[in-house]
């Protein structure tokens, strides 16, 4: 499900204005870190790991991260526009 949605915003980014793809990429982001599928599980291990921070810090840092991982898609895909 996660790939079907990740090829979805992939191809549609490119059609939405900047501000727009930011914002609801921001969501997404906000949306897959609360679900707290096995992908974020495993993010969040991983800072653990790198980081050393326990509880709401670390959860800030795996909320931040999936944030930052969405912007860096739609850059991509705005940079692939130009």
């Amino acid at each position: 499900m996660s790939a079907y949605a990740y090829l979805i915003g992939w191809r549609i980014v490119r059609f939405l204005p900047e501000s727009l793809a930011y914002k609801l990429f921001l969501a997404i982001g906000n949306y897959v870190y609360k679900k707290n599928g096995k992908g974020v599980q495993r993010l969040r291990n991983n800072m653990r790991k790198v980081s050393a921070l326990e509880g709401q810090a670390l959860e800030e840092l795996t909320a931040n991260a999936m944030r930052s991982y969405t912007r860096y898609i739609v850059t991509g895909k705005q940079i692939g526009r130009a």
